[in-house]
């Protein structure tokens, strides 16, 4: 449902439904990763699953930490990898010219034994336990963090008008970080230098972790309740992670799960923009770094 605050729209759900979301996240992150039960019900995570994904719809950034739900219960088709992702034709022709080369015998007596299975040795009908993709655990810990408030999270639609909009850029190099942004009556900035640790770490890393460190920085007075907020990096990689909503690297999926989770507890609407190098110099923010 949707309602407007001093002219801001914002929508969420009833304390009802977001009760039910939160038992089922729970429900799931005691059977998976409490007891972690080797085997799941496929039909309950099935059912569970839709409901998850309707409150996706209110809720967009939830969307992404359900790829470990789906990848579990589409990993005993064929043509999937040990994570649940369809494979590419290329890919899934070596394992099965390897099947036709080395598991002819084993097919033959599956046939007669009446336990006929598929490529890859999975069964060709849906089974009724299946075996959790590693992502999944850390789906749920994602998806416990975003429904960790007791009662339904606002999400922003529309703020007050377009001067509630902020601009800012941000850059980092090996050595150091800058972020520059509007604020009424002015321009606010931040820069420092990386300690021995985070200078190790991946530029893709400091990119990111530099604009999530301004947006915290933004937040602390609530310069981020109810606005929309335009973030340009010339950083691909940290767009594309917030865009997504996930990534691959452990590091860059928590840093994107806390820019969701302050979008929730700010009510805020978070934009990250890809520019160039070259414009980064000549707005100024590359100097800072």
């Amino acid at each position: 449902m949707s309602a407007c605050t001093w002219g801001r729209t914002f929508r969420d759900v009833s304390q009802e439904k977001w009760d039910k979301g939160k038992d089922i996240i729970k429900r799931w992150h005691k059977r998976v990763i409490d007891d972690k039960d080797p085997t799941l019900p496929f039909k309950e995570m099935e059912k569970d699953m839709g409901y998850l994904v309707h409150l996706s719809r209110t809720y967009p950034i939830m969307f992404p930490y359900l790829r470990g739900f789906y990848n579990s219960m589409n990993g005993w088709r064929n043509q999937r990898d040990d994570e649940g992702w369809k494979m590419t034709t290329r890919e899934w022709k070596v394992p099965l010219e390897l099947f036709e080369a080395f598991d002819v015998e084993e097919e033959v007596e599956a046939t007669l034994s009446g336990k006929k299975r598929g490529r890859k040795g999975k069964p060709k009908t849906q089974p009724e336990r299946i075996v959790a993709v590693p992502r999944l655990k850390e789906d749920i810990f994602a998806l416990t963090r975003l429904f960790s408030q007791s009662t339904p999270s606002e999400r922003l639609i529309q703020g007050t008008a377009i001067s509630e909009a902020r601009y800012g850029f941000g850059d980092a190099s090996k050595a150091g970080f800058g972020a520059s942004w509007a604020r009424t009556g002015g321009i606010k900035y931040r820069l420092g230098i990386w300690g021995k640790d985070e200078a190790e770490n991946s530029s893709n890393w400091r990119e990111l972790q530099n604009l999530v460190d301004a947006l915290r920085e933004e937040s602390k007075d609530g310069g981020l309740k109810g606005v929309e907020v335009f973030l340009f990096t010339d950083n691909s990689t940290a767009e594309g992670a917030f865009f997504n909503g996930s990534s691959k690297s452990r590091k860059l999926f928590e840093l994107v799960l806390s820019l969701r989770e302050m979008e929730i507890a700010q009510g805020a609407k978070i934009h990250f923009i890809h520019v160039s190098g070259k414009r980064m110099i000549e707005q100024g923010t590359d100097g800072l770094s």
